[in-house]
Formats: C-alpha cells, sequence, structure tokens
C-alpha cells in the first residue's frame, strides 16, 4: 500500500492534463466522467479548476465535483443527476433549467447562484450557502436542507414539499407564492421579514417550531 507522502500531489505529480482537455473528457459521455472520477480520487490533493466553463446542456450525472472550483461555470439545462458537489466552490454558478435530482452539494458554495427552475428534488443540500441564490420555480421537493443557509435568496413560486429545513437560515429570503406543504422548519432562522406569505399561513408553518417571526407592515 502506497504511504500517502507518495501520494500526496503537487502541481509537478498531477495529471498533465490542460483545462480544455478536462472539460473534452467530461463532456465526451460516460466513460470521460468515470475517467475524471478516477483521476480524482488517485490524485486526492490534486486543485481542479473549471471556473467560467460552459457544460450547458451536458449530461454530467453522477460525476464527483468534491472540492472543485467552478466559479461562474454554465450547467444551464445539464443532467446532474446523482452529481456530487460537496464543498465545491459554485459561486455565481448557473444551474436554471439543470437536473440534479439526487444531487449532492454538501457544504457548497452556492452564494449568488442562478438556479431558476432547477431540479433539486431530494438533493442532499445540508449546509450548503445558497445566500442571495436565485431559486425561482426550483423544485427542492423531499431535498434534505438541514442547516442549509437561504439568507436573501429568492424562492419565489419554489416547490419546498416536504423539504428538510430545519436549522436552516431563510432570514430575508422572498419566497412568494412558494409551496411550504409539509416542510419541516425545525429551529429554522426565521426571526427576519419573510415576503409573501400572509400571517396566518406562517403561523400554520411554525406551529410546532421553535422560532419567533417578524412581520412586515
Amino acid at each position: 500500500m502506497k504511504r500517502r507522502e507518495e501520494v500526496k500531489m503537487s502541481e509537478e505529480n498531477a495529471p498533465s492534463m490542460t483545462k480544455e482537455q478536462l472539460v473534452a473528457l467530461l463532456k465526451s459521455g460516460p466513460e470521460g466522467i468515470t475517467r475524471f472520477n478516477a483521476l480524482c480520487e488517485e490524485y486526492r490533493d490534486w486543485t481542479v479548476d473549471l471556473s467560467g466553463e460552459d457544460f450547458s446542456g451536458t449530461d454530467l450525472s453522477g460525476v464527483r465535483f468534491l472540492e472543485v472550483q467552478l466559479f461562474e461555470t454554465n450547467f444551464s439545462g445539464a443532467r446532474l443527476v446523482g452529481a456530487d458537489f460537496s464543498g465545491a466552490c459554485l459561486e455565481m454558478a448557473d444551474f436554471s433549467d439543470a437536473n440534479l435530482h439526487k444531487a449532492v452539494l454538501t457544504a457548497a458554495n452556492l452564494g449568488e447562484a442562478l438556479l431558476m427552475k432547477a431540479d433539486l428534488t431530494e438533493a442532499a443540500v445540508s449546509g450548503a450557502n445558497f445566500e442571495m441564490a436565485h431559486l425561482d420555480g426550483a423544485n427542492l421537493s423531499r431535498a434534505n436542507c438541514y442547516g442549509a443557509c437561504f439568507a436573501r435568496a429568492s424562492l419565489r413560486g419554489a416547490a419546498l414539499c416536504k423539504t428538510d429545513l430545519s436549522e436552516a437560515d431563510l432570514s430575508m429570503a422572498n419566497i412568494t407564492e412558494a409551496d411550504l406543504s409539509e416542510a419541516k422548519l425545525v429551529k429554522a432562522h426565521l426571526a427576519a421579514v419573510l415576503h409573501g406569505l400572509k400571517r396566518a399561513d406562517w403561523q400554520r408553518l411554525v406551529e410546532q417550531t421553535e422560532t419567533s417571526i417578524e412581520f412586515a407592515d
């Protein structure tokens, strides 16, 4: 078995692939994604930066982008079923109309990201940062959003049915016309002005939670 120091990566012994070659590999289909995942597993200290690349409409299902730099990367309309973005930098990335069913975004940073009409059903996004992100019309039904931050995010018309929002931060979020039926909001941070829902609706939704709410005049 190789010693840890033997597999520790540096710029000199990282895979000799350009950014363009990595993108081409990922776009080549399932075999390319499998190869990429294997490289990331073999060279665990390899810093992968695909910021600003265009993967719109690409099928990247099952890809493992753990802690990958994906700042302003375009995934609009992409198929990302079961993809793993744990710990990835996804600030200002575009996931509009993307299929992220059962994707893993645990502890990922999606600040100011675009997720309009994205499918995040059954996704694992616990501890993720969605501050100031745009999730209008997104579907997060049955997603695990435990401890996620949606502060100042826009969730207009979003589906949050049976979504676990326990201990999530929804302060100053815009949830106009969002569907929170059977959502779990235990100890969620709601003690701020939340736009779009009537007082009676919020009183019903947080009837069994340990929180306080302020309403706009």
